[in-house]
């Protein structure tokens, strides 16, 4: 079991603990009933839960985001994938089915699959309303990137020229927020 459900099992049970402690009455006035000592240890079991709770939180975000290169900014990341798309975008119908389909896959392969470890890197700078703005958008692009390959593998060009232009677009409106 890794600290983050530990974490939270830990600070359920001594808020439940704490709370059942909490709720005997005192034998008299000014007094303290004898689930003192109880309330005391399920309390600092919480607090022991929690911290453990979000430090697991802390190191899960931080190894999703290790798939990002040392030192490569999301930024730069969804830039270069930018310049991606736009050159996918311009392929023709000329292009055979099979050759999209490769360079789309290049592309998912080289620029969003290590997007996905950035996730929570982009709403740490960006703060989270325009962090899930950027990253609702940049979805939305990439819906339409695998669209596109979906619709090359399965040899329909003009669908994929169409998703491809979506995407692009919808990735400009990404920087756009940036």
């Amino acid at each position: 079991m890794n600290k983050e459900k530990i974490g939270f099992i830990l600070t359920a049970l001594g808020l439940l603990v704490g709370i059942s402690a909490a709720a005997k009455k005192a034998p008299e006035l000014g007094a303290f009933p004898d689930t003192t000592p109880i309330w005391l240890v399920a309390s600092i079991l919480a607090a022991v839960g929690v911290f453990l709770w979000r430090s697991g939180v802390k190191s899960s975000a931080q190894a999703s985001s290790s798939n990002i290169e040392a030192g490569q900014d999301p930024v730069s990341l969804i830039k270069a994938l930018n310049k991606q798309l736009e050159n996918l975008s311009q392929l023709s119908l000329n292009n055979t089915a099979e050759d999209m389909l490769k360079s789309i896959e290049a592309v998912i392969q080289h620029y969003v699959l290590p997007l996905d470890g950035a996730r929570p890197l982009i709403q740490n700078q960006f703060g989270l309303d325009k962090g899930t703005r950027i990253l609702s958008e940049l979805a939305i692009s990439e819906r339409y990137l695998n669209r596109a390959a979906s619709a090359a593998a399965d040899g329909h060009r003009p669908e994929t020229l169409a998703s491809l232009k979506t995407s692009y677009s919808r990735l400009e409106s990404t920087i756009a927020l940036l």
